[in-house]
This record gives C-alpha cells, structure tokens and sequence, in this order.
C-alpha cells in the first residue's frame, strides 16, 4: 500500500513539475513577444536633384532606413555616408514630433504607438526623403 502511494506522490510531483516548466515557458514566450516589437522601414528620396548633385552621390544609397522599437521607445536611424545629419519630423493623427539626428547619434527617444505615421528627413545638404511607415 506504502508502495502504491509514493508512486501516486511522485507522479503528481513530475505532473506538477510539468505545469510549473509549461507556464514559465508560456510566460517566457509572452515577454519575448513583448520585447519583440522592433520594426524596420526605409524611406526614399523625394526630389530630384542638380546633375552635379547625381554625380557626386552616383552609387550611393537613396533611401533613409529607420528602425522602431516601441517596446525601447525609441527609433535609430539608419544615415548614409554623405549624410551628417537629419531633421526628422512624424506626422500623425495626433500632430507632428520634430528632433535632429546625427550619423554620430541617430536614435531618436520617442514613443510611437501602433498606426500609420508620415515621415518627412530634410538632410544638412537640403536632400528631402520622405514616406509613410506602419507600426
């Protein structure tokens, strides 16, 4: 009888274990969804530029990437080399946000909530790159 019953005791302790590691993993799984919510965009540019311009910059990437980290609350933008700078404004439903990034410090920390925004970068040499981006 002894018997029986440490056998029942040690199958729900392995039962109770099992349950105990599935919601850890569960709960793991929800956190690293949570943390997860970076999002890549790129942004191309908008006018069209002086011959000697084209020249210059011929081969060079036309596009500004931009990556959002709701969770981290902030956007890094990704600035070709010809680029020192950048003078971002987002539009939304809710008004519009400016700030300048730089190639030296790109992340801008700001909270962009799920939902369509616009963004507009005016580049140190005038260049204009603009797009919508989804979150």
């Amino acid at each position: 009888m002894q018997n029986q019953t440490n056998k029942s005791m040690g199958n729900s302790s392995i039962v109770s274990l099992l349950i105990f590691l599935g919601l850890n993993i569960i709960n793991m799984t929800n956190l690293s969804d949570e943390q997860d919510e970076s999002t890549y965009h790129e942004i191309t540019e908008q006018k069209e530029q002086p011959d000697h311009e084209k020249k210059r910059t011929s081969g060079t990437n036309q596009n500004i990437g931009i990556y959002c980290d709701s969770y981290a609350k902030k956007c890094t933008f990704i600035i070709p080399s010809y680029i020192s700078s950048l003078y971002v404004q987002i539009e939304s439903n809710h008004g519009m946000m400016s700030e300048y990034v730089s190639s030296s410090n790109p992340v801008w920390d700001i909270e962009l909530s799920r939902g369509t925004y616009y963004i507009i970068c005016t580049s140190d040499e005038g260049r204009i790159f603009a797009g919508n981006i989804v979150i």
